[in-house]
């Protein structure tokens, strides 16, 4: 869009703030090392996040998107790797979200930007359904976001805060700080509403249990409803043209990798966020073998195969450290015999 490289960058992401985990602030050096080799897991997510946030793609494709739909040619769309037919696509549901749909259900029943979960998604059930079929499962914290109990020296914190995090959460210095970090955990309050309610005038018309419902019933921990961040990355994962399904469960995979350590989402609430952009043979089984479709089979992404002997390894590892034990000791009978099963350690 003729925007130098340096100016995109910070365009794309330099609008973050220390609430977001990992973010190690808008300096172009500190994204540009976020986006090398050397970044750590929380500083590149924390990238991503702050894209499909920001709505600078929507900035890019937008004329580009309106331009094919009007002349019909995708050469330019193409050129970039995108998905051509998706993008215009996006933009058409944008639009009408913005000049056809009555603002106040452009939650419930639009498409309020390219990277937006799309209304096959679980994570409409975050906002209130459209005609007041259902309330949302969340509401915001009063008061806003809290911040975690976190120092930067912690040593639960994986990997270690890089050089860059450290100053930007602990203003230029290195000396230890109290993060201010915003978890998922510290920004909602999950509330127990169904999906439908019971009709009075109908005596087969029962009500149809919510969020918290479900998870409860399934033992699942529940954090901040539903992942929308889930959904945003797989969607513009499908717009960049990423979007072949072991492509898409990788990802869903590095998600969970960064968002549940950091309480910014639970398992649960990842695997529905990404539910409908993936096959049944990677979707929740709503059972005790849900764990094990987050890396059913191996992944083949160009020449590279990602082996699920790798996964189910490296958490056996960890099953045998101190905090895998106390995880293994509190666990039922059933969870610890599908546990060893699947990694192949005893727990």
């Amino acid at each position: 869009n003729g925007t130098q490289p340096d100016q995109s960058l910070l365009k794309a992401y330099g609008t973050g703030s220390r609430g977001n985990t990992g973010y190690s602030g808008p300096s172009l050096e500190a994204i540009k090392y976020a986006l090398s080799a050397n970044g750590n897991i929380r500083e590149k997510w924390a990238l991503i996040y702050i894209l499909t946030k920001n709505r600078y793609f929507d900035d890019v494709m937008t004329p580009l998107a309106a331009q094919a739909n009007k002349t019909g040619d995708m050469s330019v769309l193409e050129s970039l790797g995108v998905n051509g037919s998706a993008v215009v696509q996006r933009y058409l549901d944008v639009y009408a979200t913005k000049n056809v749909l009555d603002p106040s259900e452009k939650y419930s029943n639009g498409i309020i930007d390219f990277a937006f979960e799309p209304f096959n998604s679980w994570v409409r059930f975050d906002f209130d359904g459209p005609e007041n079929t259902w309330k949302g499962v969340r509401n915001s914290k009063a008061g806003g976001c809290g911040t975690t109990d976190l120092f930067s020296n912690d040593p639960s914190i994986f990997p270690p805060l890089s050089r860059y995090e450290l100053e930007y959460q602990c203003n230029s210095t290195h000396t230890a700080c109290k993060l201010i970090w915003e978890p998922g955990l510290l920004c909602y309050d999950i509330v127990n509403t169904p999906f439908a309610a019971a009709s009075a005038s109908s005596s087969s018309a029962r009500e149809i249990p919510g969020y918290l419902a479900r998870a409860d019933s399934l033992g699942y921990r529940h954090v901040a409803g539903p992942s929308g961040t889930t959904a945003n990355v797989l969607q513009l994962a499908v717009l960049l043209g990423m979007g072949g399904e072991e492509a898409l469960a990788l990802l869903r995979l590095a998600m969970a990798a960064w968002m549940i350590p950091t309480d910014d989402h639970s398992f649960f609430e990842i695997m529905l966020g990404a539910d409908s952009f993936l096959p049944p043979k990677f979707r929740l089984a709503m059972g005790m073998e849900d764990l094990g479709q987050l890396m059913p089979e191996n992944l083949h992404i160009g020449n590279k195969v990602f082996l699920k002997t790798d996964v189910w390894g490296s958490v056996g590892q960890w099953l045998q450290r101190t905090d895998g034990k106390r995880l293994c000791s509190v666990m039922t009978p059933e969870a610890r015999s599908y546990l060893s099963k699947l990694t192949g350690i005893t727990c």
